[in-house]
């Protein structure tokens, strides 16, 4: 997709929604990409609603959480948009927004995950928490690898 395309694909987007949209995609979420993001956001000014097209997969949750309150600082009103990857603290990040607009395999992983760990954590948290966290160390070093 060339940069003309990519502008009027925003541009068309802007139009339909009638909020500013800043596109921010990453494989690694990092505290580095807080001064560029604000010097984006700089340029916009404050807008009342802002929308972010994320493509995020993972990275530092302390990065995550402080992107997301930049972000709240040129808004009222925040919306991610996720057409595809949103994962881990991705998907953290975008729990900051008021709305989440989403593809239909947006962040279903992440979910279905946290979902199965909080079940099964509740089901043996009677047990002896050193046992659970080597269970869990054993069930997610090969799962990772996978």
């Amino acid at each position: 997709m060339t940069d003309t395309t990519l502008t009027s694909h925003i541009r068309m987007l802007e139009a339909h929604t009638g909020a500013k949209t800043l596109v921010f995609g990453t494989s690694n979420i990092e505290i580095d990409q807080l001064p560029p993001l604000y010097e984006a956001l700089r340029r916009f000014g404050r807008v009342p609603t802002l929308d972010v097209v994320v493509y995020l997969r993972g990275g530092e949750v302390n990065a995550a959480r402080r992107l997301a309150l930049l972000l709240h600082e040129f808004t009222d009103r925040l919306r991610f948009i996720v057409p595809h990857h949103c994962e881990s603290s991705g998907t953290l990040m975008s729990l900051a927004a008021r709305e989440i607009v989403a593809g239909p395999l947006a962040i279903v992983a992440a979910c279905v995950a946290w979902g199965l760990d909080n079940n099964l954590t509740r089901k043996v948290s009677l047990a002896d928490p050193l046992q659970i966290v080597q269970i869990k160390g054993l069930v997610a070093g090969p799962v990772n690898l996978a």
